[in-house]
């Protein structure tokens, strides 16, 4: 059904109806991303986007968007601009930025906007959940007790991958509740 259904959606004349509905009043789109990562190793969390993932979706954005930046999105339009706009973001400036947006934005001339944690960089201390992150990329497998703050106790398997990030996830979701220290 669902099948279906897509297929219907995307049909040539359906999709230029729901295009053309979608664009009415002058849509914007802000993507929102946290950090970018080598094509190979580096840290294994859902918050980095490996260069290859990220060259390819600006690919696509290219295709359908206009790649503009945060002053151009907020700023009128030009007569007869037809095409939706889409904004590029990234939270909080870490290492990533520099080793590998920075180049990419060089080559590719794609117009981002970098939001640094400038609190981070004077004292030099990594955001909590970097440092609960950092912990827990640990080789092998290991319980951790977290009782005395509210949070339980966390299994988590060796390995790494998918396993190891359906603990960690909730773990941190739990720990982004608790009051400030």
């Amino acid at each position: 059904m669902k099948r279906l259904a897509a297929q219907a959606l995307a049909a040539p004349p359906v999709w230029r109806l729901l295009r053309r509905r979608a664009l009415a009043g002058d849509p914007l789109t802000i993507l929102c991303y946290h950090t970018l990562g080598p094509d190979r190793g580096g840290p294994e969390a859902w918050t980095v986007l490996r260069m290859e993932d990220f060259g390819r979706q600006v690919a696509l954005l290219r295709a359908h968007y206009d790649i503009v930046s945060l002053d151009q999105a907020l700023a009128p339009r030009a007569p007869g601009a037809t095409r939706p706009r889409a904004v590029l973001t990234f939270d909080d400036g870490e290492a990533g930025m520099h080793r590998h947006l920075l180049p990419f934005v060089r080559a590719e001339g794609v117009p981002v906007t970098v939001y640094v944690a400038t609190g981070q960089i004077e004292t030099g201390t990594p955001f909590w959940f970097d440092r609960v992150m950092n912990a827990l990329q640990a080789e092998g497998a290991f319980a951790l007790d977290l009782r005395a703050e509210g949070l339980g106790q966390w299994a988590f398997p060796a390995g790494g991958g998918a396993a190891l990030w359906s603990v960690m996830g909730p773990l941190l979701e739990r720990m982004k509740t608790l009051a400030p220290a």
